[in-house]
């Protein structure tokens, strides 16, 4: 097999369009259904990825597979590497050590690195990445321009893909003359006009307002999942990350630290990092007193609390330990029911009722939901449910 050695390409226009040689394959070319064009969605696996930076190790011996058609999100916060994961996927970045393969094919290791070109993927960025002096169905038809087709059905096609994300009418609009919502819209059709197996999304959404972002969230797993293309996004919001995936990587300070569905990272997550990324209402520090197989009973100074234990082996009693609790895990409780005492510190409403903050001896919990709104300095009561409580040790007290 002949072998591209290892060198950085460019990227014109940052749009990255499918091959000649791929684009004979394609449903806009042969007529092929959703279902077909599934069968050319790629395994995506990548094996010992490393990237530095000088003496900055951005990513370090990172391994996932995704299987075809999949829809995978990496998680993580500013810093963690995953936005560096999904450019060596796309080509855009050379790894320093590992292997990537898409399909059957080798894409990146030793003396081999294709260019984005050759990968037959897209990619919708953060930033849009549309032409400013191109129109919206100029810009969607630049995906097609490797193609083997003429004007008029680059055109028709790009027409169609703005029609799928709700810009029919707006296809001889500039970029200038769109919202960044539509600015968005537009480079997902894009995305998905070349009918590319594979679908690189790098935080699409973040630049968009709130009720942006959820339409838009709903239109891309919509569309990806219909067109049945291998998607991998990339975002920091824990609750983007879980109304899309199928499966989510959890990715901290480089490394890949868990690796599931999004019930198991929320349910049994693999560290307090990944408990404390995902979402907490807040945390009470204490003391072991018991463990019962995987639940631990803490002592602390609101009251005691049970929940999973986050750590292998057996701690004694009387380490320092800290109770994570889930929102999902408290409630205020009704008059008479019995509860940890607190004290109102806020109250907020969120449409279906309202959520509380409550001062407790030694913490305070968020998001502790009632139907009704409760004063603040009013004295409650309270639940908290062992199954949404897990228990971290305290670094120096792991045995």
């Amino acid at each position: 097999m002949t072998k591209t050695m290892t060198r950085r390409w460019p990227l014109p226009g940052r749009a990255l369009a499918a091959p000649a040689a791929v684009a004979d394959a394609v449903s806009a070319q042969r007529g092929e259904s959703p279902g077909q064009q599934a069968d050319r969605a790629p395994r995506v696996a990548v094996d010992g990825l490393r990237k530095t930076y000088g003496a900055v190790e951005a990513v370090s011996d990172v391994s996932l597979v995704v299987e075809p058609g999949r829809f995978l999100v990496l998680l993580g916060p500013s810093g963690s590497g995953k936005s560096t994961v999904l450019r060596c996927i796309a080509g855009i970045e050379v790894p320093s050590r590992g292997s990537i393969r898409l399909g059957g094919t080798m894409v990146d290791g030793p003396d081999i690195h294709l260019p984005p070109e050759r990968r037959d993927l897209a990619m919708v960025f953060q930033d849009y990445a549309l032409w400013p002096h191109l129109s919206a169905e100029q810009n969607v038809a630049f995906a097609l321009k490797r193609r083997s087709l003429e004007r008029a059905e680059r055109r028709r096609l790009a027409r169609e893909a703005l029609e799928r994300v709700g810009l029919g009418d707006k296809a001889a609009r500039f970029p200038g003359e769109l919202s960044g919502g539509e600015q968005q819209r537009v480079a997902l059709a894009r995305a998905l006009v070349a009918r590319t197996g594979l679908v690189l999304f790098d935080e699409p959404l973040s630049n968009l307002d709130a009720d942006l972002r959820e339409q838009l969230r709903i239109d891309i797993g919509a569309l990806v999942r219909d067109q049945g293309a291998t998607a991998i996004y990339i975002t920091h919001d824990q609750a983007e990350a879980f109304a899309l995936a199928d499966v989510v990587g959890v990715l901290e300070r480089g490394r890949l630290v868990q690796f599931g569905t999004p019930e198991e990272i929320y349910r049994a997550p693999a560290s307090a990092f990944v408990a404390r990324f995902t979402g907490l209402a807040g945390e009470l520090a204490g003391t072991l007193a018991d463990v019962r197989g995987e639940q631990a009973v803490v002592q602390t100074a609101a009251g005691t609390l049970t929940g999973r234990l986050l750590a292998s082996g057996r701690p004694g009693r009387g380490a320092s330990a800290e109770v994570l609790v889930r929102p999902s895990a408290v409630r205020l409780a009704a008059e008479g029911e019995p509860g940890l005492d607190g004290e109102v510190l806020d109250a907020a409403f969120r449409g279906w009722g309202y959520e509380h903050v409550v001062a407790l001896a030694g913490g305070r919990l968020r998001n502790v939901a009632a139907p009704a709104r409760v004063p603040v300095g009013r004295r409650v009561r309270v639940q908290v449910d062992p199954a949404g409580c897990l228990v971290a040790l305290r670094p120096a007290e792991r045995r």
